[in-house]
């Protein structure tokens, strides 16, 4: 013969919805941050920032890792034409390639996700005053 009990549990839901309002909080204050430290050249890099409204935030420019970890020298050659094309002190240049010496880390990502870091006490406490905690 067996026997059961049941366990009474308080209601949760106003924790669970402060959760997952801290969730949403917190990517979308990472995508904040990082949108605006983001280098502005084009703006590409900036628009690729995205917040996938739970726990993700990923730059999605094709070269996005060189922004936030840098590059080493390289050496660029042109991909579909014969030359590289460009101005070049107000004239117009053309290469067969060029030596790129690289470029210094630029922690977008890292940097926006330690800053939303040191805030998230706050967040947690407008979380819990907006779900009726």
């Amino acid at each position: 013969m067996k026997t059961t009990v049941t366990i009474k549990l308080p209601d949760l839901s106003k924790w669970i919805k402060a959760v997952n309002m801290l969730t949403v909080e917190t990517g979308t204050a990472v995508q904040e941050t990082a949108v605006q430290n983001a280098p502005r050249k084009t703006g590409v890099y900036q628009r690729s920032i995205e917040y996938d409204g739970d726990k993700t935030i990923t730059a999605n420019a094709e070269y996005s890792a060189d922004i936030e970890y840098g590059t080493n020298a390289h050496e660029i050659k042109p991909v579909t034409a014969q030359a590289l094309h460009f101005e070049q002190n107000g004239k117009e240049v053309f290469y067969k390639k060029v030596k790129h010496p690289g470029t210094k880390p630029n922690p977008v990502m890292r940097m926006a996700a330690r800053t939303v870091q040191k805030q998230i006490p706050e967040l947690w406490e407008n979380a819990q005053r907006k779900a009726g905690l």
